[in-house]
């Protein structure tokens, strides 16, 4: 087995231990935990699941395992459900029968055991199931029950007697150990670690330390086992009563008077929860009880909702839900936040009703459909003012009020009634014209006890000097209707209207208030005094009125949209009936004051999911209200109900979420931790689940996949990650879980997952494509560097031609003619006698002609470049350089370095002629000392380089490319663009001149060809 520290270490232990840290939370607060003992049935909320919903059918056996899911074992197999959804289960490894389960029972730390009608016994722990069978030692047969004692052995009851596990094996429990009968009929460890076995034979005992089992006590055997209550006490159920006993080798003694007593058989299941109630099933449903005054069970059955009224089995979740397997569906119980009342008095329906709050525990109710006008109800329902009511039985009930002085107004149909403190009555005739409805929506008192009725379609009134008026300087001279008004405090009026108008009425005087001084509500609806403060409400929110006008109240504009009723209650928070439910904020107040904004952890909504079934509506103006207790009273159309703001429950953390699958194609994962896609896995589904079972509507989730997610995605209540067009790599998703709240699950381990590449996704298929468009390119750029090199060497060839056509043209006329000349010419001289006086003029003339025909002679070779395809360029270059410094007492160097390559002949002329230049200038202008060439081959191109140690160059000729007059610079440049090569000379004073020339290879060299000599063209 895996030690603690490795399996801490592992990935699955650290999921384990967060498990386990959850199941621990929970179990610490089991007594919150807990639906309360004195809530009734009908206050609870009630949810059920048939075939219809997905939930399967014939479920004989629940529990919750670690992880927080809750299994189903039923005729067909083994189901889980995460709160939200049923799924037939599949392990992640192992095979799992989809045969009959007969009892299921999760170990804590451990796994699921499962007990199966004949496929033996399994174990599901991490997704992994293991199957014991014969040679695990487990006989065939049906397993019924199961239990764990404190040494962690696993004990399992069934047709083919006792088992024990001890964590490695099973061994069969027999005669040497004994226990003599043939079948165990169900398991049950107390909390001394006694083992007791029930059976056909009776009870077997083994003390905890014994090794074998005592003789039989009794006779009476069970199909269920007895249950340990919260109280420690011992719950045991016959075929006939339900009972507790004081051990379990009193197991048949009366120790108590039965909780339930009937015919054989009548009694199924039982279940004994955290709070101490105690559920049980009859042959005509459910009922519940109080174990300690069992005499008055609350009743539910197929009429109330159950979806059958024969029970199964019960469960307690670690929620504090229950749960009920019938004969026709899952039902669940669970207590909620906001509890329904029923009034003793089974003649009133209290829907529609409007709240007077008094100083008892009681709350005062009026509606049009009451006989008496009002009941005053405690939170069990139970009514207190029957005297009342038997007084006044056609005094049905518009509206009422309660002034400050404790007077109560009732606007009843006849006429308006004012009720002292001391219980003394008056009644006041409504004012002649009551308008075509003749209905008061809403009433009010003032600082001098007057009181103002706003009348339905008629306007306003005020009952003063014994008669009723109108005040005409209120909207349309007091015949607009308001929708609220209030007398504060301070001996103020204020009358919201439907218009987004305020009228205040204050010493005598009426003031309207509207958007010119920050009214924004739309309709107002309710005005309502907090502490001094007024707050109104409307459509659009809250506002309150501070310095001559109203100040927007920004708090949530979702939660605050149709504001209904505001209560500021005695231990500081704000309740609002809304749209979306009863919002609680938690020292609302306090914080506008000290100019804070209000937190998202001040903010608690009671919808739906809180057991709010109604809708508030603007006209429920009195449809919030606070008893003396402290309880908030809520009145809509679903009725009445309260809640308690002492013990508000606390919304329960999901635990750390699991991904149940992954889909991608034809490929499917279950319970993946580490998977490999195939190529080409684009479109990826991954399912996800948090079990939260008592409020899965509220469930949120977010997710991200590293490695393509940038950030958290908001996926809201689905359990569902799409990914299209992922490609091959290494992967990370991640799922968190909030239920409801602002706090977020911790991350589970998630999912890792590695996309297979396809071959032509693979980095070595990717070098090579990249390679060959390399080569390609490569390819391209040669034939373009040997096109232009062929475009070149045209354009040289052409030029080098038309000089050889030039030098033959001067050649066979200008140098033959003064060849010819010169010859004449000396003839004609040589006819003169040696003292002739023009004999020696003649001679000097011949002498410039053969000079000037000699320097001919040297421009047609210059033009023809003959000798560049004899010597060679570096060797022209050596000679004619030398030659030139002859006389100078210069230090010339030529030097060739790299593998010697054949040159193009234009090339070499052109490049032959910027060495010369460049030689001539230093030996002319330099002043230099020494002077040295050099000629580099590389494979890219030919180097050329002429440096000295001279004067240099002076900048101002360097910068314009030479001195105006002279075109030794601008030549060296010519010929460079015209060879298609980088020149570039470096030139400091006093530190020479460096003249670097760089042809291309494709320019410079004669290129060789690859094909053998017979292939090549001439």
């Amino acid at each position: 087995m895996m030690s603690l520290w490795h399996l801490i270490k592992s990935r699955e232990g650290m999921a384990m231990l967060r498990i386990w840290a959850f199941s621990l939370g929970l179990l610490l607060c089991g007594a919150a935990l807990a639906i309360p003992l004195d809530r009734k049935i009908f206050q609870l909320q009630h949810q059920t699941w048939t075939t219809k919903d997905g939930a399967p059918a014939s479920i004989a056996t629940i529990d919750q395992t670690d992880d927080g899911y809750l299994w189903l074992g039923t005729d067909a197999g083994l189901y889980r459900f995460d709160g939200a959804h049923f799924e037939l289960y599949e392990p992640r490894q192992g095979k799992i029968s989809q045969g009959l389960v007969y009892f299921i029972k999760a170990q804590p730390g451990v796994g699921l055991w499962v007990g199966w009608g004949i496929a033996g016994i399994s174990l599901i722990r991490d997704g992994v199931i293991t199957n014991y069978g014969v040679n695990d030692g487990v006989p065939e047969g049906s397993w019924w029950g199961f239990d764990f004692d404190p040494q962690g052995g696993v004990w399992a009851a069934g047709v083919r007697g006792l088992l024990h596990f001890d964590g490695k094996k099973w061994r069969q429990i027999g005669e040497q150990d004994g226990f003599t009968a043939r079948k165990a009929s169900a398991i049950f460890i107390d909390q001394q670690g006694t083992v007791g076995a029930f059976s056909e034979q009776g009870l077997f005992l083994k003390a905890a330390g014994s090794r074998v089992f005592a003789k039989p006590l009794g006779r009476t055997d069970v199909r269920q086992p007895p249950q340990l209550g919260a109280d420690g006490r011992i719950y045991f159920l016959d075929e006939s009563s339900i009972r507790i006993i004081d051990g379990l080798a009193r197991y048949e003694q009366p120790d108590h008077a039965p909780i339930f007593k009937g015919p054989r058989g009548e009694v199924q299941s039982m279940l004994i929860d955290r709070s101490g109630s105690f559920w049980y099933s009859t042959h005509s449903g459910l009922r519940r009880t109080d174990p300690h005054h069992p005499d008055s069970p609350e009743p539910f059955d197929k009429k109330d909702g159950l979806t059958a009224d024969i029970i199964n089995c019960f469960f307690e979740d670690r929620e504090g839900n229950i749960w009920l397997a019938t004969r026709d569906g899952l039902d669940r119980f669970r207590q909620t936040d906001v509890n329904k009342v029923k009034p003793s008095l089974d003649s009133y329906q209290i829907d529609q009703v409007k709240l007077l709050a008094g100083s008892g525990t009681a709350m005062t109710m009026a509606s049009s459909k009451f006989g008496g006008g009002w009941i005053a109800m405690e939170p069990d329902g139970a009514v207190q003012n029957t005297d009342w009511l038997k007084r006044h039985q056609a005094l049905p009930t518009q509206s009422l009020t309660r002034g400050r002085d404790g007077t109560v107004l009732v606007a009843a149909a006849d006429a308006l009634y004012r009720i002292a403190a001391n219980n003394s009555e008056e009644r006041i005739a409504w004012p002649a014209d009551m308008g075509p409805v003749h209905r008061v929506y809403t009433i009010a008192q003032d600082g001098d006890g007057a009181p103002w009725i706003a009348v339905v379609g008629n306007g306003v009134f005020q009952y003063k000097d014994g008669r009723w008026q109108r005040n005409a300087d209120l909207p349309k001279e007091g015949k607009q209707t308001p929708m609220c008004i209030l007398a504060d405090s301070h001996g103020r009026l204020w009358f919201g209207y439907s218009d987004n108008t305020i009228a205040l009425l204050e010493n005598g005087k009426i003031s309207l208030l509207t958007t010119a001084q920050g009214l924004d509500l739309g309709r107002v609806s309710v005005i309502h005094e907090a502490d001094g403060q007024v707050i109104a409400g409307g459509e659009r929110g809250l506002a309150v009125y501070r310095n001559q006008r109203f100040e927007a109240w920004k708090i949530n504009a979702k939660l605050l949209i149709n504001v209904a009723a505001i209560v500021h209650s005695s231990a500081g928070d704000l309740w609002i009936n809304s749209t979306a439910g009863t919002v609680r904020i938690r020292s609302a107040l306090a914080s506008w004051r000290q100019g804070l904004p209000i937190a998202p952890s001040q903010i608690r909504v009671l919808d739906g999911v809180d057991g709010r079934v109604g809708v508030a509506s603007l006209l429920g103006r009195f449809s919030l209200a606070e008893a003396g207790d402290g309880r908030i009273w809520i009145a809509d159309n679903g009725g009445v109900s309260w809640i308690d703001p002492q013990q508000v429950l606390k919304v329960p953390m999901p635990p750390p979420v699991t991904i149940e699958s992954l889909t991608a194609g034809n490929q499917y994962f279950r319970l993946p931790l580490d998977t490999t896609l195939a190529p080409n896995s684009r479109d990826i589904q991954l399912n996800y689940s948090s079990p939260v079972l008592g409020t899965p509507e509220r469930m949120r989730f977010k997710y991200r996949l590293d490695g393509y997610d940038t950030e958290w995605h908001e996926a809201g209540a689905r359990r569902q990650a799409f990914y299209t067009g992922v490609s091959p790599g290494r992967y990370h998703f991640r799922v968190i879980a909030s239920n409801g709240g602002e706090r977020w699950t911790e991350e589970g381990p998630g999912l890792h997952f590695t996309v297979t590449p396809a071959y032509y996704q693979t980095i070595w298929f990717k070098a090579l494509l990249l390679g060959l468009a390399a080569c390609l390119l490569w390819l391209a750029f040669q034939l373009r560097l040997r096109h232009n090199a062929k475009t070149f060497k045209a354009q040289l060839e052409a030029r080098h031609g038309e000089r050889e056509r030039i030098a033959r043209e001067l050649h066979d006329t200008l140098l033959q003619g003064m060849h010819a000349l010169i010859l004449d010419v000396d003839n004609a001289t040589n006819r003169l006698s040696l003292d002739e006086p023009g004999r020696k003029r003649f001679d000097h003339l011949l002498e410039q002609a053969e000079a000037v025909l000699a320097e001919g002679r040297e421009q047609v070779l210059d033009l023809r470049g003959t000798d560049f395809h004899g010597s060679g360029t570096f060797a022209l270059i050596q000679r004619d350089g030398a030659s030139l410094i002859k006389e100078t007492g210069l230090q010339f160097v030529c030097r060739e370095l790299g593998k010697k390559r054949d040159l193009q002949p234009a090339s070499g002329h052109e490049m032959y002629r910027i060495a010369m230049e460049s030689i001539t200038n230093a030996v002319k202008h330099a002043q230099a000392k020494n002077l040295a060439v050099t000629v580099r081959y590389t494979y890219f191109a030919l180097h050329l380089e002429i440096s000295d140690d001279g004067i240099g160059i002076p900048p101002e000729a360097l910068a314009q490319g030479g001195t105006p007059g002279h075109f030794g610079l601008p030549g060296l440049y010519e010929r460079a663009a015209r060879l298609h090569a980088d020149l570039h000379i470096a030139s400091k004073p006093a530190f020479g001149t460096v003249v670097r020339l760089r042809v291309p290879a494709q320019l410079a060299y004669v290129r060789k060809s690859w094909l053998p000599s017979f292939m090549r063209r001439h």
